[in-house]
């Protein structure tokens, strides 16, 4: 997406694209979006090439190869939005990974809705005035 004057442009390849998985989340998807916070985890299949070819008996590998990550969660992040979430603000926390896969081409979501009764304790350290390192617990 690029900014010029008071409009944003959107390259049609990316139009497409979230066209594409939109399609695909509102034939999986049942019941309404979700309205609270939502962590958000990604795995992204791309197939093995030629020079990986010994990690295929593993079935996976993890790359650093293909698109950055940030560039992939954008897309599906807006195809979710009025499918599966109400809209993209709503992912407080991601987790995402690029992977070769035996299959390839695939994109793996889970979406959960984070309680709001969940609170941080933070431990000694600095946030109470000592030196040491300061150690953060989630509760429940």
């Amino acid at each position: 997406m690029r900014f010029g004057g008071k409009s944003a442009w959107t390259d049609p390849k990316k139009k497409k694209y979230v066209k594409a998985l939109s399609k695909a989340f509102k034939e999986q998807h049942v019941g309404r979006p979700l309205t609270g916070l939502l962590r958000l985890s990604v795995i992204y299949g791309f197939p093995f090439t030629q020079e990986e070819s010994a990690f295929l008996r593993l079935g996976w590998s993890l790359t650093d190869k293909c698109i950055d990550l940030d560039n992939l969660l954008k897309p599906v992040k807006d195809a979710l939005k009025k499918i599966v979430m109400v809209d993209d603000s709503q992912v407080v926390d991601v987790r995402a990974r690029k992977i070769r896969y035996v299959e390839g081409g695939i994109i793996a979501l889970r979406i959960d809705e984070i309680s709001v009764n969940r609170s941080w304790t933070f431990g000694t350290g600095i946030a109470n005035g000592n030196s040491g390192s300061s150690d953060a617990t989630l509760k429940d």
